[in-house]
């Protein structure tokens, strides 16, 4: 240990650069160490990985954020020591935040025998936790499908408890019975949504599967969607 003349310490260097410094020839994640009380095994340990990321770690327990007053510590959230964030004094593994992640997936009207062809098959999410946000856009240049066969549309997770609602946009090319319009179903324990037409003046919400030979080859055949569901 060295403490230099303007009072810095160094620890495994004799150049500290700032008031405390601690050097170690080979990354570990607990360079500094507090330990727990009456014990040689630590309670939270700073240092880093061999890729020179800074590393803050505890000891197979939750790591916990918060804030001091007149000596008294309110925790403001919550680290769980099986993943996942919790706030404001909530430990509960169920209302923790456990996952976020965005990408993309293919989104495609298929249908259950046929391929038809597409030129624009844009899928997007967010998913937070067990809720899935998706948004697409697709074109479709032939139908090439059966014309019998269902309609529906792919999605990145399974569907699960709760089927949710996934709003259609701008529609051009499908074709609706009169007095009828489209909507997209998810199918629970699946990952998927059926692609329906309900009859508008129907009290019961009398519906039916929209399918192949509802795709035309018009000009504009374009379908647009948007919604949240359940996984």
């Amino acid at each position: 240990m060295r403490i230099d003349s303007s009072g810095r310490v160094g620890i495994g260097t004799n150049n500290p650069g700032q008031k405390l410094e601690v050097r170690q020839t080979a990354a570990s994640h607990a360079i500094i160490a507090c330990n727990r009380p009456n014990s040689d095994t630590f309670a939270v340990a700073l240092g880093n990985n061999s890729s020179g990321q800074g590393v803050l770690s505890v000891n197979n327990a939750d790591l916990l954020f918060g804030r001091d007053y007149s000596g008294t510590f309110t925790e403001r959230m919550r680290m769980r020591n099986d993943g996942g964030l919790c706030f404001n004094g909530d430990s509960s593994a169920a209302n923790a935040l456990d996952d976020y992640e965005e990408g993309t997936f293919t989104a495609l009207l298929q249908v259950q025998s046929g391929s038809p062809g597409f030129s624009t098959t844009t899928g997007r999410y967010t998913k937070i936790g067990r809720m899935v946000h998706v948004q697409g856009e697709i074109q479709w240049n032939a139908t090439n499908g059966t014309g019998g066969s269902a309609i529906y549309i792919p999605l990145p997770f399974t569907v699960t408890s709760c089927r949710g609602g996934l709003s259609i946009g701008i529609v051009s090319g499908l074709d609706c019975d009169s007095g009828h319009f489209a909507i997209l179903s998810p199918e629970i324990n699946a990952s998927y949504a059926w692609l329906f037409q309900y009859k508008g003046d129907d009290p019961a919400g009398g519906h039916s599967h929209m399918v192949a030979s509802d795709m035309r080859n018009y000009a504009s055949r374009f379908f647009a969607f948007a919604g949240t569901y359940t996984t």
